[in-house]
């Protein structure tokens, strides 16, 4: 399992590490540009903290994908995600 979770907005995101790599799998095929970001600032306790450039760019790949996604659990997923984006310092573990 994985969580993403805001420090902002304390908004979270779990799941298991196939839907990760199924969700990835989605954005990259829509973005090539988030191989140009590092993706992680820095850790703390065990967690990981994302880069803030990464996170609004990720965002905005979720937004543009949201129109063209026909499964409603990975629709749903990416909802949750962006929300979980939008809410400031986000980390993940």
């Amino acid at each position: 399992m994985v969580v993403y979770y805001s420090l902002g907005n304390r908004k979270y995101w779990f799941a298991t590490i196939e839907r990760l790599i199924q969700i990835a799998g989605i954005l990259s095929r829509k973005s090539y540009l988030l191989y140009d970001f590092d993706a992680i600032n820095d850790t703390y306790n065990d967690w990981f903290i994302l880069n803030e450039d990464y996170v609004r760019k990720l965002s905005e790949v979720i937004e543009e994908v949201l129109e063209e996604i026909e499964d409603e659990d990975i629709f749903n997923d990416l909802l949750v995600l962006k929300q979980v984006f939008e809410g400031g310092s986000v980390v993940f573990g």
